[in-house]
């Protein structure tokens, strides 16, 4: 896996001329690591993300978190999200400009997403997704389902769209409570 991904990176490197695939308009990697080894590292993301002892980091020496990922999350855990539809509701929130997860390759997996909406889902228009009474990205929902696309966003959303990012899950999680 590791391996069709490093060729993956140098055959779009070579193409694009990016030495980072988080945005497409920016050449360079986010310098995030500190905090984002913040956030890993408090107690309460521990839990919640289940890392129990193992130690996070981005740089390729420390493995022992990366290890123990699976190498595509959205299809090793589909059918647990399909399950939990029934029960919960579900966001896909995904810049247009990543090119690490593209928002075509989210769109093509929630087509094949079984779940009880999914004739609904499979028929829904793209809406607009207004913020402050600007168009600011895409949506389409049904039954508990729910794939927002940002513009102008890449990867890591809150780095790139953070007031967006944030209203986007704000308004989510509003129809739920």
């Amino acid at each position: 896996l590791l391996q069709r991904w490093s060729t993956y990176q140098n055959r779009l490197s070579d193409v694009t001329k990016l030495r980072s695939f988080n945005n497409a308009l920016e050449g360079h990697d986010y310098d995030l690591e500190h905090g984002v080894r913040m956030f890993i590292n408090r107690g309460t993301s521990r839990v919640d993300l289940h890392l129990g002892n193992a130690i996070f980091g981005i740089h390729p020496h420390q493995t022992v978190l990366r290890n123990n990922l699976a190498g595509d999350i959205l299809t090793s855990a589909k059918n647990d999200l399909e399950l939990a539809t029934y029960k919960y509701g579900i966001l896909f929130l995904t810049g247009n400009l990543d090119l690490l997860v593209p928002a075509a390759k989210t769109e093509e997996f929630l087509n094949d997403f079984y779940y009880s909406g999914r004739p609904v889902y499979f028929e829904e228009i793209n809406q607009q997704w207004m913020f402050h009474g600007v168009v600011h990205g895409y949506k389409k929902s049904a039954q508990n389902l729910t794939s927002i696309v940002l513009i102008n966003c890449g990867h890591l959303i809150f780095a790139d769209c953070g007031y967006q990012g944030r209203e986007a899950v704000v308004q989510f999680v509003a129809q739920y409570q």
